[in-house]
């Protein structure tokens, strides 16, 4: 990335949007003393106490925020770029969110995460916004981070969808309240089949009788296709799912299954539950992706008994054949490359100036 790309990164235009982030002494050293113990034990065990006051401010409008220490593992807070989770308040927003995180390009893989996020929305597919800008902490420059849309009221509606809600695996004890060294019996691969599920925004969707009764029923959904009582083609779109499953494919994205990162949006249209692009990977050094439909890396998890539908097989299959056509990556890369490439010579740009 650095060889191929200095030269003429050092001629690109930074015109990112400039975000202020104002966080007083005592609520920073908040902030540190929480990375303190990150450090010590080797993961991030954070809760919403864990909130400071800040202000935000972009374009010479300055707004109240909630800040905290942000990402499970230490590549988000063990350099000198910290990830953060922002909360605004006061029905305010930043670049039209309500909750975000900023981080390091390179905890998504600098361009990788926004190649694979625009692909599905290309598809008409749920993903969260993500984009880069330059950040400022304190008057300090920080350099450019990635901002990387929560889940809210306002994800929803940038996605064109009906009110509804986002549900996921909760994954609170198994992940981050067990000591790293501990033994267990327990299959980590097969474990999406006990995890209790949560809904995202809870204190918006507790206001709101409707949302509540989505809850419900998208908590039904969940549990059925953990128990497997329920076949994928009732649970989801069997067109939606397959696409985004060739999508995670072509791009080395499973890490977007993970019971950690998926996320799941009931669409109250069709009453089903519809994938949501987060936290992806794209494009990892890992191992080349197994077969979804097999054991493979994953054991048995909850795309694997979705895909025993032959209709979402079949618009699995039908998808992989479209999206891996060359007129098909031509089309994706003339949409998308010029864009791109300005934000990865800008990254190593960046990069540079940090080595």
């Amino acid at each position: 990335l650095l060889s191929s790309e200095l030269i003429p990164s050092l001629w690109e235009e930074n015109d990112l949007e400039i975000i202020h982030l104002s966080i007083n002494f005592k609520n920073f050293q908040k902030i540190a003393s929480k990375r303190d113990q990150a450090l010590k034990i080797g993961k991030l065990e954070a809760t919403s106490k864990d909130f400071v006051k800040a202000n935000i401010t972009h374009d010479n409008h300055s707004m109240e925020c909630e800040v905290r220490l942000k990402g499970d593992l230490s590549d988000h807070w063990s350099e000198s770029k910290w990830s953060l989770r922002v909360k605004m308040v006061k029905g305010s927003t930043l670049l039209g969110m309500s909750r975000f995180s900023l981080q390091d390009p390179v905890t998504r893989l600098n361009t990788n995460e926004w190649l694979y996020l625009q692909t599905l929305k290309r598809e008409g597919l749920l993903s969260v916004r993500y984009d880069f800008v330059n950040l400022k902490i304190n008057g300090k420059d920080m350099g450019i981070y990635a901002i990387e849309e929560h889940f809210s009221k306002e994800f929803i509606e940038s996605n064109e969808r009906r009110q509804g809600v986002v549900v996921s695996f909760d994954d609170y004890l198994n992940w981050r309240k067990e000591p790293a060294n501990k033994v267990r019996n327990i299959n980590v691969k097969t474990l999406y089949r006990s995890l209790p599920v949560k809904v995202r925004d809870s204190n918006r969707v507790k206001k709101n009788p409707i949302l509540l009764k989505q809850t419900e029923t998208a908590f039904h959904l969940v549990r059925k296709l953990q128990d497997g009582t329920m076949n994928g083609d009732e649970i989801f779109s069997p067109e939606k799912l397959g696409k985004f499953l060739a999508i995670c494919h072509i791009w080395h994205a499973p890490h977007n299954l993970q019971i950690n990162n998926i996320n799941f949006f009931y669409d109250p249209i069709s009453a089903q539950l519809e994938p949501i692009g987060f936290d992806a990977w794209a494009n990892s050094p890992e191992a080349n992706p197994y077969c979804f439909f097999t054991s493979g890396d994953s054991e048995y998890s909850w795309f694997n008994h979705a895909l025993r539908s032959p209709r979402v097989a079949y618009h699995y299959i039908n998808a992989l054949f479209l999206f891996s056509k060359k007129n098909y990556e031509k089309s994706l890369k003339a949409d998308l490359i010029e864009e791109e490439l300005k934000f990865r010579r800008l990254i190593t740009r960046n990069l540079w100036g940090r080595s």
